[in-house]
C-alpha cells in the first residue's frame, strides 16, 4: 500500500467512526413485492384490508417495521445524522447487497457506491479533509476510488443498522408508545408516537414497511421509498485504488 493509499484508507476509518457515532444506531408479515411507485402501500382508492398494525402494540409495530426493512429487496433512504454539533445527511439506493448514493461530512458531500463487495468514494479536497485528510496532496480529487470492502465501508447506513434504529428507539421507551392511523403522502399508514416525542410511519396496508422515522434524539430524521424499484447498481468503471 502506498503513502496515499494508507492515508486514506485511515481517513475512511476516521469518517466511519465519526459517522457511527453521530448516528446513535444501537441494539440490536411476510412480504410481498411492492410496486415502487406506491411505496408498497396499495392506491387508497381501493380501500383495501390493512394488517392489522393498528391494532398492535408500538413494540410490535417497531419490530414488524424493523423484519420487513432488513428484508426488502429495494429502498431509497434520505436522512439526517448529527455528530460534532453538526447536522448533516445522506441520501442512499439499497439494492441486494449493493448501494450508491452520498452523504455530508462537515458539509462536504462524498459519493459512495458499494457493488460487488468492494466499496469506492469520490469527493474533492474539501471531501478529503473531512474525512481526516489534511493533506491532500497526492489525493484523487474527484475520482472513485476503492477503498475497501461494502460491508465495512457501508456499515453505519447499513439497512440492518438503520432498521436497529427502529427497535432501539422502542426499547429505550420500555416498548411504551401510542398507535394511531393516519394518512402519510397519500398512504394509510400507523404512526408510533414514542414518549419523547419521536415518530415512526409504517404502512398500514400490505407489507409493515417503514416510510418515515422521525427522532427526536441523536438519529435524525429517515424517509424511506421506492420499495422493489430496480436501481441497476454496478461499480464505477475505471477506479483507482
Amino acid at each position: 500500500m502506498n503513502r496515499h493509499a494508507g492515508r486514506l484508507t485511515a481517513g475512511l476509518a476516521g469518517c466511519l467512526a465519526i459517522v457511527l457515532a453521530g448516528c446513535g444506531a444501537a441494539g440490536t408479515s411476510s412480504q410481498t413485492t411492492p410496486r415502487p411507485a406506491t411505496n408498497g402501500v396499495e392506491n387508497q382508492t381501493t380501500r383495501p384490508a390493512t394488517n392489522g398494525l393498528e391494532s398492535q402494540t408500538a413494540a410490535q409495530v417497531a419490530r414488524a417495521a424493523n423484519t420487513a426493512l432488513k428484508a426488502a429487496a429495494s429502498v431509497h433512504v434520505r436522512g439526517t445524522f448529527y455528530t460534532a454539533h453538526r447536522t448533516e445527511n445522506f441520501n442512499l439506493r439499497y439494492e441486494g447487497g449493493s448501494a450508491s448514493g452520498k452523504f455530508t461530512v462537515n458539509g462536504a458531500p462524498i459519493k459512495v457506491i458499494a457493488a460487488g463487495g468492494s466499496a469506492y468514494l469520490k469527493a474533492g479536497q474539501r471531501g478529503w479533509q473531512a474525512m481526516g485528510n489534511p493533506d491532500t496532496a497526492g489525493l484523487p480529487v474527484n475520482q472513485w476510488v476503492r477503498v475497501g470492502s461494502a460491508r465495512q465501508t457501508l456499515a453505519p447506513f447499513s439497512l440492518a443498522t438503520l432498521a436497529s434504529e427502529l427497535t432501539a428507539e422502542e426499547s429505550a421507551h420500555g416498548g411504551a408508545g401510542t398507535v394511531k392511523q393516519s394518512m402519510l403522502a397519500g398512504h394509510r399508514v400507523v404512526v408510533v408516537t414514542f414518549p419523547d416525542g419521536s415518530k415512526l410511519s409504517v404502512a398500514n396496508i400490505g407489507t409493515a414497511y417503514p416510510l418515515r422515522f422521525d427522532d427526536t434524539g441523536a438519529v435524525g430524521s429517515r424517509a424511506f421509498s421506492e420499495y422493489g424499484a430496480a436501481f441497476h447498481i454496478t461499480a464505477p468503471p475505471s477506479a483507482g485504488h
